[in-house]
């Protein structure tokens, strides 16, 4: 549901979700949202129990459609520890729960102590952009003697490379793309022009010959235009307090020309730095055809004959 559908328009807004309501088949109906509509007093800041325009419109929704809202059925003092967002000024924000009493018998809500609120505010929002703009911003670094690139072992890399330079821009050929396309997850969540990658796997040469195109462009003029740049920005929970963005993982999803451009420079560099021994093989993270469950599953045996022999074992991450 929109955050505001604004007041001008605010009654016609719940006319409308009312005429669906009532096309629902045996009157079957529940919505969850935040409708800016503050139906308990532990919602208000002030102590005005006068209800604003959307806490109207919304209440004579619910008679209208014979519905309830759940929330309201929770006394304040219960509700002051049911919120679902806590505003910048303390004020308590609680999303609306509603659902048909026609069809809910019995029905009630509570909140999962972990629980992170659903609704795009913008204060959490805004918090989020900051933290990771922050996160990923990039400094300049002053520079330092780096004594190991005369080692003997980086001095005869740097001969066998300069013995057979890597060559680049390489232009895709078609059998090329439909590999890159081939290669690697084969549904990833797409970026923001939407592009599905195996929307083009199942085309033929002429139905890739435009992101072929303007593939081989990026590749060959070494530019990414501006208006392919934009990446979406999921974030994942990875352990203790949800309320802390130091315990979420930002996992970037970028167009799929950036994707496809990016992949085929990877997977034409990891065989030639395999072709001349540039990363040891003791390296064993990123060795070619090595996937991440496979070096997991490697070093849990580490473990368990390091436990099994009672033997210090030592591994540099």
């Amino acid at each position: 549901m929109p955050w505001d559908p604004g007041q001008d328009d605010i009654h016609l807004f719940w006319q409308d979700i009312s005429d669906l309501c009532f096309t629902a088949l045996g009157g079957n109906w529940s919505m969850y949202g935040d409708y800016n509509a503050t139906l308990a007093s532990c919602e208000r800041a002030s102590t005005n129990a006068h209800q604003t325009v959307p806490t109207q419109a919304y209440s004579a929704f619910l008679l209208r459609c014979g519905g309830m809202d759940l929330w309201a059925q929770i006394l304040d003092g219960e509700a002051s520890t049911h919120y679902t967002y806590k505003g910048p000024f303390g004020q308590i924000i609680i999303d609306c729960m509603a659902c048909s009493v026609q069809s809910m018998l019995e029905s009630q809500i509570s909140v999962y102590r972990k629980f992170m609120g659903s609704t795009n505010h913008r204060a959490v929002k805004g918090e989020m952009v900051a933290y990771f703009k922050h996160l990923f911003h990039h400094e300049e670094q002053s520079p330092n003697t780096k004594p190991w690139l005369s080692s003997p072992s980086l001095v005869a890399v740097r001969n066998r490379t300069a013995l057979h330079p890597f060559k680049w821009p390489k232009p895709l050929s078609t059998s090329d793309l439909c590999l890159i396309l081939h290669h690697g997850k084969a549904c990833p969540s797409p970026g923001p022009d939407q592009w599905e990658k195996w929307w083009f796997k199942s085309l033929d040469d002429s139905g890739l010959q435009p992101l072929l195109n303007i593939v081989n462009y990026i590749i060959t003029h070494s530019h990414f235009p501006a208006s392919i740049k934009l990446t979406y920005l999921s974030i994942i929970h990875k352990r203790g307090s949800t309320t802390s963005m130091k315990n979420y993982r930002g996992i970037c999803c970028h167009n799929l020309i950036v994707q496809t451009a990016c992949a085929w420079l990877n997977f034409y560099l990891t065989k030639d730095l395999a072709k001349h021994k540039v990363i040891p093989h003791t390296q064993v993270a990123t060795q070619p055809s090595v996937q991440g469950r496979e070096l997991l599953s490697f070093l849990a045996q580490l473990h368990a004959w390091s436990s099994q022999n009672q033997q210090p074992l030592y591994i540099l991450q």
